[in-house]
């Protein structure tokens, strides 16, 4: 789990530095804050090997066109043409802080003492530290999948009994109509559906777009064999009635598969909703991390419980 970020030159960026994290993160700031930003730079740095898979940089939570991908790693740096290197730091629990360092135009051509090249390609070459770990980030963006998109991860999800019993019971305590979450066949093609009680199941697509987003949110963490979820924007296509249930499945599920979330939202309801699930848990391993757009950049800090409760119980918008 990490207990410290550090980001340099990376997007807006110039230095941002975030310790005292905890095991659900939920990211709060104004338009153009860096809240996506921050969740690419942690794909980034917990799966860098998705720059050599992709050959691109991973855009899971940008719109894209195939004639920007190409140009996507001069988007990575901060705003100075003298500066070539991207810096991400990072803590995992007690350990000792490890770096990854990301290099738009040319690397150095000698080996950096303590750091191992670990990938080159185009317009990005990587190096990281020896005791660098690439704990594995799963992307869940604000957009709704595919329905085809949605069934392999679903299936993931519910192989064992265990997992489709938990997805069902987090989805009925959002909606009690729902008796079962399956696959099912039409036309020799398989589909997501839901059992709400009626003669026939009900394909996931008719079923509204707050149970598609967490049947979603919950596969692909529940599927997942990463350490990290980043999920964009929680609050999209939900009501915000369904956030108390949201955000105490989310916490269930992050302690339960050893998860660490970090989670944006424009929504002070969100915000409210997740203190509250965490203050009614044995322990209340959750945080807000603050990012605010300066004239020197952007800068972040993070709000541990009694800053977070201060700040409520004044009124004071923390977003």
């Amino acid at each position: 789990m990490y207990t410290k970020l550090s980001f340099t030159n990376f997007r807006g960026f110039k230095s941002l530095e975030l310790d005292g994290l905890k095991r659900v993160n939920l990211i709060v700031g104004k338009n153009n804050a860096g809240k996506t930003s921050l969740l690419e730079g942690i794909l980034l740095l917990g799966t860098p090997d998705l720059l050599v898979e992709q050959a691109e940089i991973p855009d899971p939570f940008r719109v894209a066109t195939e004639r920007a991908r190409g140009d996507s790693a001069n988007w990575l740096i901060h705003d100075d043409e003298r500066e070539s290197r991207l810096t991400f730091g990072y803590q995992l629990n007690d350990l000792e802080e490890s770096t990854l360092l990301l290099y738009r135009k040319a690397p150095p051509k000698e080996l950096i003492p303590g750091f191992r090249k670990r990938f080159q390609v185009r317009g990005c070459a990587g190096f990281t530290s020896s005791d660098y770990v690439a704990v594995g980030c799963s992307a869940i963006s604000a957009g709704l999948p595919l329905p085809d998109d949605l069934v392999k991860p679903f299936a993931d999800a519910i192989r064992s009994r265990e997992g489709k019993d938990r997805i069902t019971r987090l989805l009925r305590s959002v909606d009690s109509r729902i008796d079962e979450v399956r696959l099912d066949v039409a036309s020799n093609m398989p589909f997501v559906a839901v059992d709400v009680g009626l003669r026939n199941l009900v394909p996931l697509t008719q079923a509204g777009q707050g149970i598609y987003r967490l049947v979603s949110v919950y596969s692909s963490l529940l599927s997942s064999l990463s350490t990290i979820g980043l999920i964009d924007e929680i609050e999209n296509g939900l009501h915000y009635t369904a956030l108390p249930q949201v955000w105490q499945g989310l916490a269930e599920v992050a302690e339960q598969l050893d998860l660490q979330l970090f989670v944006t939202t424009h929504s002070n309801e969100c915000l409210e909703a997740a203190h509250a699930a965490f203050a009614k848990r044995d322990k209340y391993d959750f945080s807000v991390i603050q990012l605010m757009l300066t004239d020197e950049g952007v800068t972040g800090r993070v709000l541990g419980r009694e800053m977070i409760e201060t700040g409520l119980d004044a009124n004071i918008d923390l977003r």
